[in-house]
C-alpha cells in the first residue's frame, strides 16, 4: 500500500510539473504620450491687390507670383498681392493635415456684390503644394502659405471685397 501511495503521490507531481508547463505569464508596460497642442496662427492674410476688371477671367495667387488669364486683369503697379501666411506649431517632427475651408458659397463680397474664391492651395517653404499630402514640423514649427484663384466679372463693380476663409491642421 505503502508503494501505491507513493505511486500515486509520484504520478501526481508529474501530471502537476506537466500541467505547469502548458502556461505561461509575462507582464507589459502600458505607456502613453501626450502631444503638444498643434496651433495655427496668421500674419498675413491672402491680398489679390487692385484689380483692372474690364473684361473679367481669373487670378491666381501662388509662390511663383500672380497669374491672370486675361491681361487686361493685370493689376496697375501700385497694391500688394500676397499669400495669407501662416504659423504652425506643434511637438517635435511630427505630420499633420490641412483642411482649408472657403468663404460661404465661395464668395467674397462687396455689398451684394461679389467674386467666387475658389481652387485654395496650401505651400511650404520649398514651394511645394501640399495641400493634399500635409506638412511635416520641424522642431515644432513650419510656416505654410495659402493661395487661391479668384474669379472676377466683366465690369465688376468697384469697391473692397472681403470674405473669411478658415486653416484647420492636426496631427495625423
Amino acid at each position: 500500500m505503502k508503494k501505491l501511495i507513493i505511486s500515486f503521490i509520484v504520478l501526481l507531481a508529474i501530471a502537476v510539473g506537466a500541467k505547469a508547463q502548458l502556461v505561461a505569464h509575462i507582464g507589459a508596460d502600458a505607456n502613453a504620450h501626450v502631444l503638444i497642442a498643434i496651433t495655427i496662427t496668421n500674419s498675413t492674410d491672402l491680398d489679390f491687390g487692385n484689380i483692372n476688371a474690364l473684361a473679367g477671367g481669373t487670378i491666381t495667387i501662388a509662390p511663383a507670383g500672380p497669374t491672370y488669364s486675361v491681361p487686361s486683369l493685370e493689376p496697375p503697379v501700385t497694391g500688394t498681392r500676397a499669400l495669407a501666411t501662416f504659423a504652425v506649431t506643434g511637438e517635435g517632427s511630427n505630420t499633420y493635415d490641412i483642411v482649408i475651408t472657403p468663404p460661404t458659397d465661395d464668395k467674397i463680397l462687396h455689398s451684394s456684390d461679389y467674386m467666387l474664391l475658389s481652387d485654395f492651395k496650401a505651400y511650404n517653404a520649398s514651394d511645394t503644394d501640399i495641400t493634399s499630402t500635409g506638412g511635416t514640423l520641424a522642431t515644432g514649427s513650419q510656416t505654410i502659405r495659402v493661395g487661391a484663384t479668384l474669379t472676377v466679372e466683366a465690369a465688376q463693380v468697384p469697391g473692397d471685397y472681403t470674405g473669411a476663409f478658415d486653416v484647420a491642421v492636426h496631427y495625423n
